[in-house]
């Protein structure tokens, strides 16, 4: 068998793509079944699960209902999901562990004791997994949490959000604003004491990454529509506020569903990617989740809704007020979905870092794990994770291109980033939908005429 070592960048994204086009890997209740589920912790990582329940007020319900139909444009449709438990797992270093130890058999809240015990920050990270939406726990993603919390030396609430296409929109985004309440106000049952927001930053790869900035351009939008001050909500009883958190790190962020930025099509040939992912592509074969009944055009969403901001934040017009805020991607398919928030942002006064890897595809923390470009963006999403918590004040606006195996770095000026308007993207986007609308009309028709 070749070692991983062995392979080149290139080999492995045709690996990769190779993988979606399998037989027997192509439906999407295949996939989601290959990449969902639980599996024990290995190696020098504590991991604990639990279930926290739902608020039993609809407060949360009806702020995310409200804020969804102020920030859109009207006729946007969405089914209002239900409130559920909310499942997960904390993890955290586990420093005398070698890479071959497994998960104690111990209860669920000894294994967090233990994993408290060996805090040494109080950042707190609540990690937003990636899977196109539709597939993905928090066990697939481990690593990345994992390998934060041990360079944090703090530790990491990983959600299992509900997946699409059984659960759209709001669905994901109702769940990760449940899990950031319950970090703040721990409902009954929960292993953990009260965080402040102030140690609380949102952590996401790809769509999670755009599931953290959808939360966070609900909090920063419930705030204005409350006169600059934190909302009150009502959870598990209580009056509570609803604040900002310290920071948001994603990697390689999902925030344009239409996926129409130039990017999109100009880094194709090396990411790892489709360029036509599912439902577009017309090969796309039936399961019994897909199509979905009703029939929609997006896996995730409505096609009616797909350019709001809490479904792609790219088209998010105010971040003022947000906190730093960093992006890090290779040169990659989904670039400048993260390049357009992040020079809006700069622009209004957001400390945000932008990081971008040269050569390198969509999420390569995940697998491409010896590269020398990994361990740095590690190290500095850890660096800004920290410094969110620690030094909030000391932060600046500041941009990099790193060169092939981060032997050096270019210093690029945020607010400048050349990439479109927040404008002008948003009329790409909308032309991109109103095509797909199109298209999947004239599809619907064909197929009630066989």
């Amino acid at each position: 068998m070749t070692s991983p070592k062995t392979l080149t960048i290139e080999q492995v994204v045709k690996k990769m793509r190779d993988s979606v086009d399998d037989p027997k890997f192509r439906t999407i209740s295949a996939q989601q079944k290959a990449l969902t589920g639980d599996s024990p912790a290995q190696g020098p990582i504590w991991v604990s699960r639990l279930e926290l329940p739902a608020p039993p007020e609809a407060d949360v319900v009806q702020y995310l209902v409200q804020a969804t139909k102020e920030l859109g444009i009207g006729g946007e449709s969405y089914v209002i999901p239900k409130l559920e438990s909310i499942h997960g797992e904390w993890v955290g270093h586990r420093r005398s562990a070698d890479r071959k130890a497994t998960e104690p058999r111990i209860p669920e809240h000894k294994k967090y004791e233990a994993l408290m015990s060996e805090v040494q920050t109080t950042a707190t990270l609540l990690f937003v997994h990636g899977g196109a939406f539709y597939w993905g726990s928090p066990s697939k993603f481990r690593d990345i949490p994992g390998t934060l919390s041990k360079l944090t030396g703090g530790r990491c609430f990983s959600v299992a959000y509900r997946l699409a296409p059984q659960n759209p929109f709001p669905a994901a985004l109702l769940d990760v604003f449940v899990a950031y309440l319950s970090l703040l106000y721990p409902p009954p049952g929960s292993f953990h004491e009260p965080i402040p927001a102030s140690a609380i930053v949102l952590v996401g790869d790809s769509s999670g990454a755009g599931v953290c900035l959808a939360l966070l351009q609900l909090i920063l939008h419930l705030r204005r529509q409350s006169s600059g001050t934190d909302p009150k909500i009502r959870f598990h009883g209580k009056d509570v506020l609803l604040p900002v958190p310290a920071g948001f790190a994603g990697l390689s962020t999902s925030a344009d569903l239409t996926h129409s930025q130039h990017s999109w099509v100009a880094n194709a040939k090396h990411d790892v990617l489709p360029l036509e992912p599912p439902p577009i592509r017309a090969s796309q074969p039936a399961c019994d989740i897909w199509p979905s009944t009703p029939p929609r055009g997006d896996l995730y969403c409505d096609l009616s809704a797909i350019c709001h901001p809490l479904v792609s934040p790219t088209a998010a017009i105010d971040w003022t007020g947000a906190p730093p805020l960093r992006f890090a991607c290779g040169e990659e398919m989904l670039a400048d979905e993260g390049a357009v928030i992040a020079r809006r942002a700069a622009q209004q006064g957001v400390c945000v870092e932008w990081e971008q890897f040269e050569a390198m595809p969509h999420s390569f923390v995940g697998y491409l794990t010896w590269l020398p470009e990994t361990k740095l963006c590690f190290k500095h999403w850890a660096d800004f994770c920290l410094n969110c918590v620690q030094n909030p004040d000391d932060m600046t606006i500041q941009g990099a291109f790193v060169g092939s195996h981060g032997n050096s770095s270019r210093a690029l000026n945020v607010r400048k980033i050349e990439v479109p308007t927040v404008e002008e993207a948003r009329q790409i986007m909308t032309k991109e939908a109103e095509r797909r609308q199109h298209k999947f009309r004239e599809q619907s028709k064909l197929k009630a005429h066989i």
